[in-house]
C-alpha cells in the first residue's frame, strides 16, 4: 500500500454489541503481505510479527501464523498473555503447538 493512500480493507461485518468488525479471508492475506513487508525492515519488532501472526491465522494460514508467533514471544514474553485470549487465534486454540506456546 503506498504511503498516503487509502486503506483497501472493507468491513464484511459489524456486531453492534461489541463493534468488532471482520474483514474478508482475501483482505487478511493482503494484510499479512502489508505485514511482512514491514518485518524485512525490522525483522525483530514482535509487535509486527505478533500481528502478523494474527493475520495468518485469519486468513487460514496457521502454520505461519504459528512461526510468526513463536517468534515475537520468544522476543516479547508479555504476548503470550495477549496470544491466549486473542479472537484472531480462534483457528489455532486447538492445535497443541499453540497451546504450548501460550501455556
Amino acid at each position: 500500500m503506498a504511503r498516503g493512500q487509502p486503506s483497501t480493507f472493507s468491513i464484511v461485518a459489524a456486531d453492534p454489541a461489541t463493534g468488532e468488525v471482520g474483514v474478508a479471508v482475501q483482505e487478511y492475506a493482503e494484510g499479512a503481505a502489508v505485514l511482512a513487508a514491514g518485518i524485512e525492515r525490522f525483522p525483530d519488532d514482535p509487535v509486527l510479527l505478533y500481528d502478523l501472526a494474527c493475520y495468518e491465522s485469519m486468513a487460514g494460514r496457521g502454520e505461519d501464523a504459528l512461526g510468526h508467533l513463536r517468534q515475537a514471544v520468544e522476543l516479547d514474553g508479555s504476548l503470550t498473555d495477549l496470544a491466549r485470549g486473542d479472537s484472531d487465534f480462534a483457528s489455532l486454540k486447538g492445535d497443541t503447538e499453540f497451546q504450548a506456546l501460550v501455556a
